[in-house]
């Protein structure tokens, strides 16, 4: 840890890529089959035309989702049908939960901070075992802002209670990288659960 600086208290996790592995396209071909349409359907209804940015950021529920689904598809849908294939897209990385685990025994404060939506959390995320670690699940679609605004930085230090600069954060994308660090967190992009052990290390955290 350099000289002068404030310790870490606080660390935040991305989830995609970073505690759970995910799939995008898995997700697309999930929905296509509970709608009853293609898969290039549904990318283009809900990714290319911008609609995952309105739920990840809060603008749009759940129900709105499903009804944007049966416009895409000109039918009916099955709700719980449709939730299952959108969030069955997730699988722990254990090594990364196994450091979770190991940080769960120190004096500090663990949380994540994703770009998420609420069908992901409620139906997928939050039932792995290892979130019960996290005492701070800053959720994009519950703070209204998504990475890299810099309100769902300061939603995460300000729910730790700790400065900016005693917060660390990793994520699997450069620049929200370099958006938490615009924010005033030591952050380092995700490259496995060694190269973050290592860095934590050179701040003076050893797990």
């Amino acid at each position: 840890m350099p000289a002068g600086a404030l310790p870490l208290r606080a660390i935040f996790f991305d989830i995609g890529n970073v505690v759970l592995y995910f799939s995008h396209e898995r997700m697309w071909r999930q929905l296509a089959t509970a709608c009853g349409t293609t898969t290039a359907a549904v990318r283009q209804g809900i990714l290319d035309s911008g609609y995952t940015v309105l739920m990840d950021r809060g603008d749009v529920t759940t129900d709105d989702f499903v009804a944007r689904l049966e416009e895409i598809s000109g039918r009916t849908l099955d709700v719980s049908a449709v939730r299952a294939a959108a969030a069955g897209i997730f699988a722990l990385n254990p090594g990364v939960a196994k450091m979770v685990e190991a940080l769960a025994e120190r004096d500090l404060e663990l949380g994540v901070l994703s770009n998420t939506c609420e069908v992901h959390t409620s139906d997928a995320i939050e039932g792995f075992d290892v979130f019960r670690h996290f005492r701070h699940r800053i959720y994009s679609y519950r703070v209204g802002a998504v990475k890299p605004d810099a309100a769902i930085f300061r939603a995460a230090h300000d729910a730790a209670g700790c400065a900016p600069e005693q917060c660390f954060f990793t994520d699997d994308r450069p620049e929200f990288v370099a958006a938490a660090r615009r924010a005033g967190f030591e952050a380092e992009t995700f490259r496995g659960a060694r190269y973050l052990r290592a860095q934590l290390a050179r701040r003076g955290l050893v797990v």
